[in-house]
């Protein structure tokens, strides 16, 4: 059997450096973990407002193209548009973001009239394609300023039979 003896020598314990040495890893490692939460957060908030934009934007499209004879299209008149090259068309002007005619929200889709206070809106146009029978031109317009800036137009065409 070894018998220790006690060492002038010999350390015990740690050292304050040591101690501040581990409280500066420990900090620079929970700050690079806060930084990574918040940074987490954004990307979860943008997934949220794109996964609720694509689904409105989805469910519209499969309404509209499943039900296509029993909405209305418009006719385009020849005054809609202001000249050649211009964007000023008749989907422009019925589709004015400051006019769309339904709001949206992840629980409400509907008249604007039903949720006023819901942030999101959206309408449709849906066009005859020119030289095609049975087949329209359909844009829907969707806005939601606490998701994305402006407005996101989605353009399909679908056919009546």
């Amino acid at each position: 059997m070894k018998h220790f003896k006690n060492k002038k020598n010999s350390k015990l314990g740690t050292t304050l450096v040591e101690l501040l040495i581990a409280a500066t890893i420990l900090g620079v490692g929970l700050a690079a973990g806060a930084a990574g939460l918040q940074s987490f957060g954004q990307i979860k908030f943008k997934v949220v407002g794109t996964k609720a934009k694509n689904d409105i934007s989805v469910s519209l499209i499969e309404n509209i193209r499943s039900n296509i004879s029993k909405y209305q299209a418009h006719f385009q008149h020849s005054g809609a548009k202001s000249s050649p090259g211009s964007e000023v068309t008749y989907t422009n002007l019925a589709l004015a973001p400051e006019n769309l005619p339904f709001a949206w929200s992840n629980n409400y889709m509907g008249g604007v009239d039903g949720c006023p206070e819901c942030p999101g809106r959206y309408g449709y146009v849906i066009q005859p394609k020119d030289s095609f029978q049975h087949l329209y031109q359909v844009t829907i317009r969707i806005t939601n300023p606490e998701i994305f800036e402006g407005f996101r137009d989605y353009i399909f065409v679908t056919g009546d039979k």
